[in-house]
């Protein structure tokens, strides 16, 4: 990597699209600088203050100035070098063996720039060339390949011979890529949590002009981007990753030129090679993504268009594109990374949505199994084994016995007889209690994935099933009874309908044993031990046990110490950038990230565009007939304060105009509540002002959809002062959605939502932290948990420049300066602690009144 010795200067243009606010301007010209000194930046911009535009604006500026800078400063090193050679072959010394070995040494650091500027002529060249053949329309005869792809239909049999491809894939392999030492651009990865929010920020990139158009693709699943109807219908990621790979490893079906006989027919069916997966069509598509700027949506209909594999095609622009957008699995999972072909070194990395990356990074390195997964491989396997047992070669057969003696030693675990819930052990006191510590585990998890192991086995139990031949035939005669004899016959020491097993739960784990036949068993145990690989320091394994409230026990490794996951990162990249919206408290997250390179970290907390004026903050101690609002755990349902509630929303209904969005600790506690105001009449004197609405535990995505569409169109219907929605902390509206202009023109937040401490999970995190960062970690862990929950739900509604809204927290403790001082700043600007409810009231009247003049 070629390291110019000149340092770029902060510029004071942006391209920006419109003239930038202050504080776009302000974390424009910080990120610009973090990512020239090879820092790490934590930012925080409130939503609204358009913080992805501004993101991609600064870090797509550098990156264009500083591939300027590396072709300027190369072609000016060549120059002088070529000159201080000619300058010493000049010079008459009497030291001729120095003055030699100057010479040898120019010209071997000659040679080198030569050699690097004759890469980036060649990468230029290779753009161009790709560019000028998009843009060329004599290149492709897109009537001919429209005419050839109309004569079959997707799933066909028979394929034409366009659709060929050859049995290599290595330019798209899903083993680690290795990147050559002379690679010299810089690539910037941007992740999100949803493709969404990423497509998002891919329309913000189209907005920023540049002479040079930069070559942005996205990267995402198969379950994302397959386009084959016959694989995208499959309701699990792991049956369409399993189904793709089966469908590239099948033969091409050869042209009959003769009826064949139905079951020959029949098998040659069976299997089809993927009509989309061919080579020429996947590179023609690579080259249109990194000509034009797609999102996934986009990428789809172009797959379309040109009948290719847009998953394929995604992995192959890697290497000519310059950001890369990804959600947040691709990056931070490493095996998913480097199977994508992701190299990190010397790049970028812009991690947005980031307020909960400790809690993501922890979710995806953790794994879990229950019993009956447990029962159901178990089966799976010992069939799979006695089907094909004479064509194992005896090193699979000894890991294939391996697994299954793993299998059943953890069966046996979880049914043993225990006086506790949960306990947490750690991973090499789980192999030594299950007997199973002189296993190698890398070696089984190296086996499974160079056979596909999971897949072949579940294909297997599907076809048996599919004959009729079921893995666990004897369910159905009697359906605990067949897997407890199995389980006899194997083991004899394992009995999984213990006394204290009711006859009804002993059914209900036959019936979801059944069930688990036709989904892939294999591979969340494959992902349980492929954890027990961790350092045992780094998490623990908490084992649930079969109690009156638990029929089916589990076990889950949870990663404790996100830190090393994140050490790759932070050693390979360039610049980490670290953004979001409400990223306060920030703490926990520099301790557990950065705290061996705190010397790069630069924190930058800005202000929201949106003058103070149209921000009312409140502090809400109490109600209107004085009593103190105190929402723990054992006040919250107390019926004094519930009517103190339900009479303070009937009060601000009357004065605050449109939309209003009140977030509780709870489902029990909206439950609860909602009950108390049915029950007590005060549903209905709202209801004579506002549209009242509530989410409720089961919203899925589309009745979540159709709640905010009813809510949007009630606020319009001018019959009544628009609309109040009840939501909870945490749930589906407190994250993402924006309850802009009259949507939200009022957001409370009722008490402080801290998360339940009676958590087994929560439990070992916090002790964790008391033990490794200091006795009081875990209580600020758990704090900041419950601030950063407030904070998303207050981020809900301020969402433009031109916006308002009042911000009500509703309990004595937001007027504690521990808890306040981990609000957003932006919030705590013009935050007001009334001394009584009277003076809340007329605050707020006080505020709409302005903004009606």
């Amino acid at each position: 990597m070629f390291s110019p010795k000149s340092k770029l200067i902060i510029p004071e243009n942006f391209e920006f699209p419109f003239e930038p606010y202050k504080i776009q301007n302000e974390l424009m010209k910080s990120l610009y600088s973090i990512l020239e000194n090879k820092q790490i930046g934590i930012f925080e911009s409130p939503t609204g203050t358009g913080k992805s535009l501004t993101l991609t604006a600064s870090s797509i500026k550098w990156l264009v100035d500083h591939e300027n800078l590396v072709k300027n400063e190369i072609q000016e090193q060549i120059v002088k070098s070529k000159t201080d050679i000619e300058i010493l072959e000049s010079i008459s010394s009497t030291d001729w063996i120095e003055t030699q070995s100057r010479i040898l040494q120019e010209k071997g650091r000659l040679a080198n720039l030569i050699k690097t500027n004759k890469i980036l002529n060649e990468k230029t060249e290779k753009i161009r060339n790709i560019i000028e053949k998009v843009l060329d329309k004599e290149n492709f005869d897109s009537d001919n390949i429209q005419e050839k792809n109309s004569k079959k239909k997707v799933g066909d049999i028979e394929i034409s011979e366009d659709s060929e491809t050859s049995d290599s894939d290595s330019h798209v392999d899903s083993k680690e890529i290795e990147k050559d030492d002379t690679q010299l651009d810089i690539k910037i990865f941007y992740c999100s949590r949803t493709h969404s929010q990423l497509s998002q920020v891919v329309r913000e990139i189209k907005r920023i002009s540049n002479e040079n158009r930069i070559r942005c693709i996205s990267l995402a699943s198969r379950q994302n981007l397959c386009i084959n109807e016959s694989v995208c219908k499959l309701n699990s990621v792991h049956l369409i990753n399993e189904k793709c790979l089966e469908m590239q490893r099948a033969s091409k079906p050869k042209t009959q030129t003769s009826v064949s006989p139905p079951k020959k027919k029949a098998r040659t069916a069976k299997i089809k090679k993927c009509l989309f997966k061919n080579n020429k069509r996947i590179t023609n598509l690579k080259d249109s993504s990194i000509s034009e700027i797609f999102d996934i949506e986009d990428l789809i209909l172009e797959a379309k268009k040109e009948n290719a594999c847009p998953y394929y095609s995604s992995r192959l622009a890697i290497e000519d594109a310059q950001v890369i957008m990804l959600p947040y699995q691709i990056l931070f999972h490493r095996s998913t990374r480097l199977q994508s072909g992701i190299s990190l070194k010397n790049n970028i990395v812009i991690v947005d949505e980031a307020h909960n990356l400790l809690d993501t990074l922890s979710n995806i390195y953790s794994a879990g199994v229950d019993l009956i997964q447990l029962n159901s491989a178990l089966v799976q396997l010992t069939k799979y084994k006695e089907r094909y047992f004479n064509k194992f070669s005896t090193n699979n057969l000894l890991k294939i016995n391996q697994i299954i003696f793993i299998v059943k030693r953890l069966i046996k675990i979880m049914c043993e007889e225990s006086k506790i819930e949960s306990k947490m052990i750690k991973t090499h006191e789980l192999m030594s209690e299950g007997d199973f510590f002189n296993i190698n585990i890398f070696e089984i998890l190296k086996f499974c994935e160079n056979s596909h192991f999971a897949e072949k086995v579940h294909s297997f139990a599907k076809n048996y099933i599919a004959s009729g031949e079921s893995c666990n035939e004897k369910l159905s005669e009697n359906k605990f009874s067949g897997i407890k004899g199995l389980l006899k016959k194997i083991e004899g020491e394992v009995d999984v309908s213990k006394d204290r097993t009711s006859e009804n739960a002993k059914e209900k784990v036959a019936t979801d044993l059944s069930n688990y036949h036709s989904s892939n068993v294999i591979r969340p145990l494959i992902s349980f031990l492929d954890c027990l690989t961790e350092c045992s320091d780094d998490g623990g394994v908490i084992i649930t046990y079969t109690t009156e409230g638990n029929k089916n026990p589990s076990m889950k490794f949870v990663l404790l110490n996100p830190s090393r996951h994140f050490k790759d990162l932070v050693e390979e990249c360039r610049s980490i950038i670290i953004a979001g919206g409400t990223m306060q408290p920030v703490n926990d997250l520099v301790e557990q990230l950065f705290s061996k390179c705190m010397q790069r970290v630069k924190i930058h907390i800005y202000g929201h565009v949106v003058p103070k004026e149209s921000i009312l903050p409140i502090a809400v101690s109490e109600g209107p007939s004085g009593q103190k609002f105190l929402f723990n755990f054992q006040n919250r349902c107390n019926e004094k304060q519930q009517q103190e509630l339900a009479q303070t929303i009937c009060n601000i209904s009357n004065i605050i105009p449109a939309g209003i969005v009140c977030f509780v600790p709870s489902y029990d506690y909206l439950e609860n509540f909602w009950s108390y105001l049915k029950r007590n009449n005060y549903l209905t004197v709202i209801e004579k002002k506002k549209f009242v609405f509530r989410e409720t535990k089961s919203s899925m995505n589309n009745s979540v959809e159709k709640l905010l569409t009813q809510y949007s169109n009630s606020i319009k219907d001018r019959t009544r002062n628009g609309a109040f929605m009840i939501s909870v902390v945490g749930g589906k509206l407190s994250e993402g959605l924006n309850f802009s202009d009259e949507l939200g023109r009022c957001v409370m937040v009722v008490g402080l939502p801290y998360p339940n401490k009676t958590s087994f999970e929560l439990q070992e995190k916090m002790k964790y932290l008391n033990e490794k960062l200091g006795k009081n970690a875990g209580n600020e862990y758990y704090e900041n948990l419950c601030l950063k929950a407030v904070n998303q739900c207050i981020g809900r509604s301020i969402r433009h420049i031109n916006d308002y809204a009042v911000v009500l927290l509703v309990d004595q403790r937001y007027s504690n300066d521990r808890i306040t001082k981990k609000l957003p700043g932006w919030i705590l600007e013009s935050f007001i602690h009334p001394e009584n409810y009277a003076q809340i009231h007329k605050s707020i009247a006080k505020f709409f009144e302005k903004k009606k003049k």
